[in-house]
């Protein structure tokens, strides 16, 4: 069997996000050391529309600015909007991501934040290669649509209620993985250790 490589790319807005990420590593190596599993921020230093409209404004609204939350959340909730900000964000994004995939040649990639998924998708298919890419939605039940923005990626969540969202935003149910929550090990059970067995397999 080939060896397997994965790119995780993750953004910092927010512990869960790269937390996440860093569990998840940890638990695919004790399961499978052949792999290997490289983490990578989506964003460049020079994006400065993402640095400042996902990262610093996202920091601002959860540490200080807490009445700012909502109306970000509320508003990333319209399609149309978050289709705007795709394409404003996606020729430097992408770009980026072509670069980090030429880079690290992974077999897998798995987004760990809503604003990379389709941009790695893109970076994939411009550059020609069969990669996987996944989805790992880190809000466990109340999900926001904007996860759910690309029908065509595959998706890994926490809860039925979560895969519900995705549906419902049209995301194909065969294409949304209902997995135990992503646990440090010393809290690790039978179930979640199950979860990188599905991804590895």
């Amino acid at each position: 069997m080939a060896k397997r490589k994965f790119l995780f790319l993750y953004l910092t807005t927010g512990a869960g996000h790269i937390s996440t990420a860093r569990v998840l590593k940890e638990q695919i190596l004790k399961q499978n050391p052949d792999a290997e599993v490289v983490m990578a921020n989506g964003f460049d230093k020079t994006n400065l529309l993402g640095k400042v409209g996902f990262e610093l404004l996202y920091f601002w609204a959860t540490n200080f600015f807490h009445g700012l939350f909502p109306l970000i959340y509320d508003v990333s909730q319209h399609r149309p909007f978050v289709t705007f900000v795709c394409k404003l964000m996606r020729f430097h994004t992408v770009h980026y991501l072509k670069k980090v995939i030429k880079r690290e040649q992974p077999t897998d990639i798995v987004s760990f934040h809503y604003a990379l998924s389709t941009y790695a998708k893109s970076a994939v298919i411009r550059l020609h290669k069969k990669v996987n890419v996944t989805v790992m939605v880190t809000d466990p039940f109340t999900v926001p649509n904007v996860w759910f923005w690309d029908r065509s990626l595959d998706y890994f969540v926490y809860s039925e209620e979560a895969k519900r969202t995705g549906i419902a935003q049209k995301v194909p149910a065969e294409q949304i993985t209902v997995v135990p929550f992503v646990m440090r090990s010393f809290f690790w059970s039978a179930a979640a250790t199950d979860f990188p067995a599905r991804l590895t397999s």
